[in-house]
């Protein structure tokens, strides 16, 4: 429950920020809902939090002040930096709740998650390599991009993608560049304008292609990671993963071909 999260990034905080543990202990003496909630947190939110938001006077007022405690708290800069750790580390839905209801600090508001990929450093975007990330897409659920070869014209590797229409399977998609993840890791729309038709875009062309195109592009793509991996030319820089790519071609190389 996104909330929870929050509450615990903030007792976390609390420990080693002077600054976030003394207006905690301010809040505990002028605010009875936002003490109760530091105890018994599930209870507050499944109980008294809900019949709150329905209560008239004296209960909605002390709702508001707990929402504004929490608007406080979340824009301690020791906080912020820790949601923003928390969101590049691929919990982005997660927090989505938190990000609408809770975050008023103008770098993370203004356009809600388009402000936040788009502030990212180098740094974060490398946090975003090997995991899976959640991607912001009407057809994909999220996905995990492996890189496999460093070559002059860039890096790329293995993009592991699963579509919200079957969330228990993965699919493998050879030769995606890095810069076409990191796209689709900032992609901020759906329904034509998420991670999604990126992908259809910069790596299949543009087009959605017939199963037997396809079929032909996922042969290609997988020969093609696989020799410059066994068979690097001087345009490779370095490898790594070098063994998914060979065990992709073996299951990939006949993809779709007649037996």
């Amino acid at each position: 429950m996104p909330i929870i999260l929050l509450l615990r990034m903030i007792l976390e905080t609390a420990v080693n920020d002077i600054q976030t543990a003394e207006l905690i202990e301010k809040f505990k003496k002028n605010n009875s809902l936002f003490n109760s909630f530091l105890k018994n947190p599930a209870g507050i939110l499944k109980n008294q939090l809900m019949s709150k938001v329905l209560g008239q006077g004296k209960s909605q007022k002390e709702l508001s002040e707990f929402q504004q405690v929490l608007q406080k708290l979340t824009n301690l800069p020791v906080i912020h930096k820790k949601i923003m750790t928390h969101i590049t580390n691929n919990n982005i839905a997660k927090l989505q709740h938190i990000q609408k209801q809770y975050l008023n600090g103008k770098s993370l508001m203004d356009k809600g998650k388009e402000i936040i990929m788009n502030s990212l450093t180098q740094e974060d975007y490398d946090s975003m390599i090997g995991v899976y990330v959640n991607l912001s897409s009407s057809a994909l659920a999220g996905g995990m991009w492996t890189p496999v070869v460093q070559a002059q014209s860039g890096t790329y590797g293995i993009a592991t993608l699963t579509y919200r229409t079957n969330l228990s399977k993965s699919y493998d998609y050879f030769n995606v560049s890095r810069e076409t993840w990191i796209d689709m890791c900032k992609a901020t729309g759906s329904h034509g304008s998420g991670a999604n038709k990126i992908f259809i875009n910069q790596y299949l062309g543009g087009v959605r292609k017939t199963r037997e195109e396809m079929n032909a592009t996922v042969r290609k793509n997988v020969n093609q990671l696989n020799r410059a991996v066994t068979k690097p030319n001087k345009s490779v820089i370095s490898t790594v993963n070098k063994s998914q790519a060979v065990q992709g071609y073996g299951r990939y190389k006949d993809y779709g071909k007649q037996k």
